[in-house]
């Protein structure tokens, strides 16, 4: 390698590349606007701009200026970029066939704070939308990464595009955009992820092997490299707009400091990487001195980036691009020195110091990144591989034959020794978890047996083992809920027995009563026993509707309903009761017929409950409102009363069957504490709500909601 035939093909080699990578990019700079192949439109007139310093321009205005005040956009003020400004460009596009055209248009580079568009089409602003690195990924019109804007195109319309895009920084900009159709958009979006799968997987698990070979042969060689895998795999992101996207937020500000930021680390991991594979602390100290000052810079930069300074921080990322290309002399340096491996890492940083010094020359680097990433990441895909060939090479190499194979040997023979010790202790303590579990299981069948002879009481206690807690927990729960139950039964049997035998022994001495002669047997006497005989009746019809409704939905027929005339209906009975208890009723509905799929029957009687039980549990002077209200395919009815209320308690058991307040029971002897229980069930079988809670009256809330048209209702029952 050292003769100059040699010398003279390596610079030959050099050139020609050099050639091959400048073509592609001279002829991506001179497309200022890309369409996409046999994209249906027609770009009428000329692609122009103005710049807007003082940033005051509005739409109409930009619309009325004479078309001398915009410059054309052409190769030359394209080559030259675009600075900290404001700038507005305009077209126009027709679509000249006979279907719509659902097309995007896409800004092509980076660093532009905010992107705004209108189309203007019949002299009205058809669209107007905003975006931008600068702009949240969830307000953007389409998702993508690139500012993007989507529009439909009507047969034979014409309409003016305005680009407004704002740039905040000294970096340059360049007004690249691409149209496109949405299935054209769609299908390239979606090609670049195929892709992007493999750019980045095959990185990442060069990162990760590396960091596995940096465990396992304790290589700070392996570790840098890994890192600087990864820091190349964060500048891709950045570039290609996917840091919201992987790191699951969206923070357009931290995004662009990311960006510096990975790429001044990717340049100090490349340059620690340098340093221990080329050995340039012992080999080329001069190498070594240059290298560290880079890499002070480069921390210098990411601290200044994270205090807010933008542009100097991205003059002095493009510089250290630049000097970085000096890896390149070190390695050839190394080679030549008789480090056969530093060959692999010299073809590896020609890889990627050619492209960025054909970029800094004055060729669209960026243009790589959003229109061709296979050619601007690709090389540092090359980079990356070639890098890792160069590690194993150096391995390869450096280690004795021989004595690999016995500590190869010795390694097997002692991670043999540990796993067989792992698999015994493994297996001793799952015997030991087996016995424990067994126990468990013993013991789950004889709390079980108990709780089914009877014995709520019993529970397991909780195991020292956390899988069979959960076990544990829902045996216990099972337990609590049985003797819940069974209270629940003795006490339902309770309440019915006692509600039963009020009325009955009532009835039966007054029937004894007549008999033994202490009353007479009159008109007055037959009607309070047939009084006495209703109240049992009622109670016994109460009882079997509420065992009814437990075992199935109520029986409804639906019809349709007047809701507001059936309250209307109820008014003038229940304000004769409420004047006789010295209450006052009152209605709050809107007027006018208001239908819904109903079962009248079953309302009447949900409204005349709770009615009756306000009018006969609320003091005098007191005041009751029935209020209706029509909401969004449903009606709200709210029944409210004044003192006495319930307490917290109370309200929380007014739906349990055969449950009365301690007021309520001095106050009316009569009710048999199933009407709200009931009321429940109707409001059930109507797929609607109820709920209480304390009335601002100062007694009793009872809210009502039932759709206008419950499931089922068209079928009546």
């Amino acid at each position: 390698m050292n003769s100059p035939a040699s010398m003279q093909t390596l610079l030959r080699s050099l050139c020609l590349l050099l050639a091959l990578l400048a073509l592609p990019n001279a002829m991506a700079a001179r497309a200022v606007m890309r369409f996409a192949d046999n994209l249906p439109l027609r770009l009428e007139g000329r692609l122009e701009y103005l710049e807007d310093v003082a940033g005051a321009l509005t739409l109409e205005r930009a619309r009325a200026l004479p078309p001398e005040r915009y410059t054309p956009l052409l190769d030359s003020n394209f080559s030259k970029g675009f600075s900290a400004s404001t700038y507005w460009v305009r077209f126009t596009l027709r679509n000249p066939g006979p279907d719509p055209v659902d097309w995007v248009l896409q800004h092509r580079l980076p660093f532009t704070d905010h992107v705004r568009v209108w189309v203007v089409s019949g002299g009205r602003v058809r669209l107007d939308e905003r975006a931008g690195d600068r702009t949240l990924a969830a307000r953007r019109q389409l998702p993508s990464h690139l500012p993007s804007f989507r529009y439909l195109s009507a047969p034979g319309e014409s309409a003016e595009v305005y680009v407004r895009l704002a740039n905040e920084h000294a970096a340059e900009t360049q007004l690249v955009f691409r149209l496109d159709t949405l299935q054209s958009f769609i299908a390239h979006a979606e090609r670049d992820e195929n892709r992007l799968g493999i750019l980045y997987g095959v990185p990442l698990a060069l990162a990760f092997s590396s960091l596995v070979g940096a465990a396992v042969a304790r290589d700070r060689r392996f570790s840098t490299y890994a890192l600087y895998a990864l820091a190349t795999v964060a500048v891709w992101m950045g570039f290609n707009g996917h840091f919201e996207r992987y790191l699951m937020f969206d923070a357009p500000d931290l995004f662009n400091n990311l960006l510096h930021v990975v790429m001044l680390a990717q340049t100090i991991f490349l340059l620690l990487f340098a340093r221990e594979f080329l050995q340039t602390r012992g080999r080329m100290p001069r190498f070594d001195r240059l290298f560290r000052a880079m890499i002070l810079a480069a921390c210098a930069g990411i601290a200044l980036r994270l205090c807010g300074v933008f542009t100097l921080v991205t003059q002095l990322t493009l510089a250290l691009m630049a000097l970085s290309s000096v890896t390149t002399l070190a390695a050839w340096r190394a080679w030549r020195m008789g480090m056969e491996h530093a060959r692999w890492f010299f073809f590896a940083q020609l890889c990627s110091t050619v492209p960025v010094a054909v970029g800094l020359a004055g060729v669209r680097l960026g243009l790589y990144a959003y229109d061709g990433f296979v050619n601007f990441q690709g090389i540092y895909f090359a980079e990356l591989l070639l890098l890792a060939v160069a590690q194993h090479d150096h391995v390869r190499r450096t280690q004795d034959r021989q004595r690999k194979l016995e500590r190869e040997h010795e390694r097997a023979l002692a991670e043999r020794n540990a796993f067989l010790e792992a698999e015994m202790a493994a297996r001793s303590a799952a015997l030991a978890a087996m016995e424990r579990r067994v126990a468990f299981v013993a013991e789950v069948g004889a709390v079980t047996q108990r709780v089914a002879g009877g014995e709520f009481s019993a529970r397991l206690p909780m195991p020292d083992e956390t899988a069979l807690r959960p076990l544990a927990t829902s045996v216990n729960a099972m337990a609590e809920s049985l003797a819940r139950l069974e209270g629940a039964r003795r006490h339902w049997i309770a309440e019915i027995s006692h509600e039963l035998r009020t009325p009955l022994a009532g009835l039966i001495c007054e029937i004894e009563a007549m008999l033994d002669g202490v009353r007479p047997l009159g008109l007055a006497q037959v009607e309070s026993l047939h009084g006495t005989a209703q109240r049992l009746t009622r109670l016994v019809d109460d009882l079997h509707e509420l065992a009814m409704s437990d075992l199935r939905p109520l029986g409804c027929k639906f019809a349709p309903v007047d809701y507001r005339q059936l309250m209307t209906d109820l008014m003038p009975h229940f304000g004769a009761e409420a004047a006789k208890r010295g209450l006052t009723l009152a209605l709050e509905c809107e007027p006018g017929p208001a239908p819904a799929m109903w079962d009248g029957g079953r309302v009447n009687q949900l409204l005349i409950n709770l009615i009756a039980n306000s009018i006969a549990y609320t003091d005098a002077p007191g005041a009751i409102r029935v209020r209706a209200t029509a909401l969004p395919e449903r009606v709200r009815i709210e029944v409210e009363d004044s003192a006495p209320g319930l307490g917290r308690d109370e309200l929380a058991r007014v739906f349990e069957p055969l449950y009365r307040a301690q007021g309520a029971r001095r106050r009316r002897a009569d009710g048999s504490g199933l009407g709200l229980k009931i009321c429940r069930a109707i409001v059930d079988a109507h797929h609607g709500t109820i709920g209480v809670s304390a009335s601002a009256l100062g007694g009793v809330l009872v809210r009502v909601e039932l759709p206008l048209a419950p499931a089922g209702a068209a079928e009546p029952a």
